[in-house]
């Protein structure tokens, strides 16, 4: 999927045969899409000091999906997934035990991974989490099972809709959120049969 296709299919749909660049209306499409679900995901490598309490997010990143975390001194030791628990219960937690420990545990709040029990020792943690589509739409970052919804969200926004305010009367909004649904099913099996779990 690349930008002239795009531009070449809204031509065609929309009647709009002025249109010359549709950048702004592009990048509005995949910068919705890749925040409202998990379509764009990556790693980083986070170091974890002895009792740290809390640790910004990578950059980019808009939500954590999952951590995994080991001694910083272990060379064989296997990655260690954490399990993710509401903010509200790791301050409940951390306000009536001060204990120290391998963390097994975190929470995110205001762009911040909280891990719990807090870290007895330097860890290294793996952070798996997503982010949104760059701004440079030279290459488009989704593939191309993606193009119909992309297509018909940019159509929509050429006709002169508005992303955020919903219009049940438009073939294009209808269908970019149709699309949109599906994907993230589509999405949301893959990552339940990925045998590691971690995507």
């Amino acid at each position: 999927m690349t930008k002239a296709e795009i531009l070449a299919s809204v031509k065609t749909r929309t009647g709009r045969t002025d249109l010359t660049d549709i950048d702004a209306e592009l990048l509005a499409i995949l910068v919705d899409a890749t925040a409202r679900h998990a379509f764009l995901k990556t790693t980083a490598s986070q170091s974890w000091a002895s009792g740290m309490r809390s640790i910004a997010f990578p950059t980019g990143a808009t939500r954590i999906l999952h951590i995994t975390e080991r001694l910083t001194s272990s060379t064989s030791g296997e990655n260690e997934p954490l399990a993710r628990i509401p903010f509200k219960q790791y301050l409940s937690y951390a306000a009536s035990d001060a204990d120290t420990g391998e963390p097994s545990e975190f929470a995110t709040d205001n762009s911040l991974i909280y891990p719990y029990t807090i870290p007895n020792a330097a860890y290294t943690a793996t952070v798996y989490y997503q982010y949104t589509h760059p701004s440079d739409l030279a290459t488009i970052s989704l593939d191309d099972r993606f193009k119909e919804c992309v297509t018909s969200g940019v159509c929509f926004i050429v006709m002169g809709g508005q992303l955020g305010m919903p219009d049940e009367n438009s073939i294009h909004y209808k269908v970019y959120e149709s699309q949109l649904a599906m994907l993230a099913s589509k999405v949301m099996d893959e990552q339940t049969e990925t045998v590691a779990g971690y995507y």
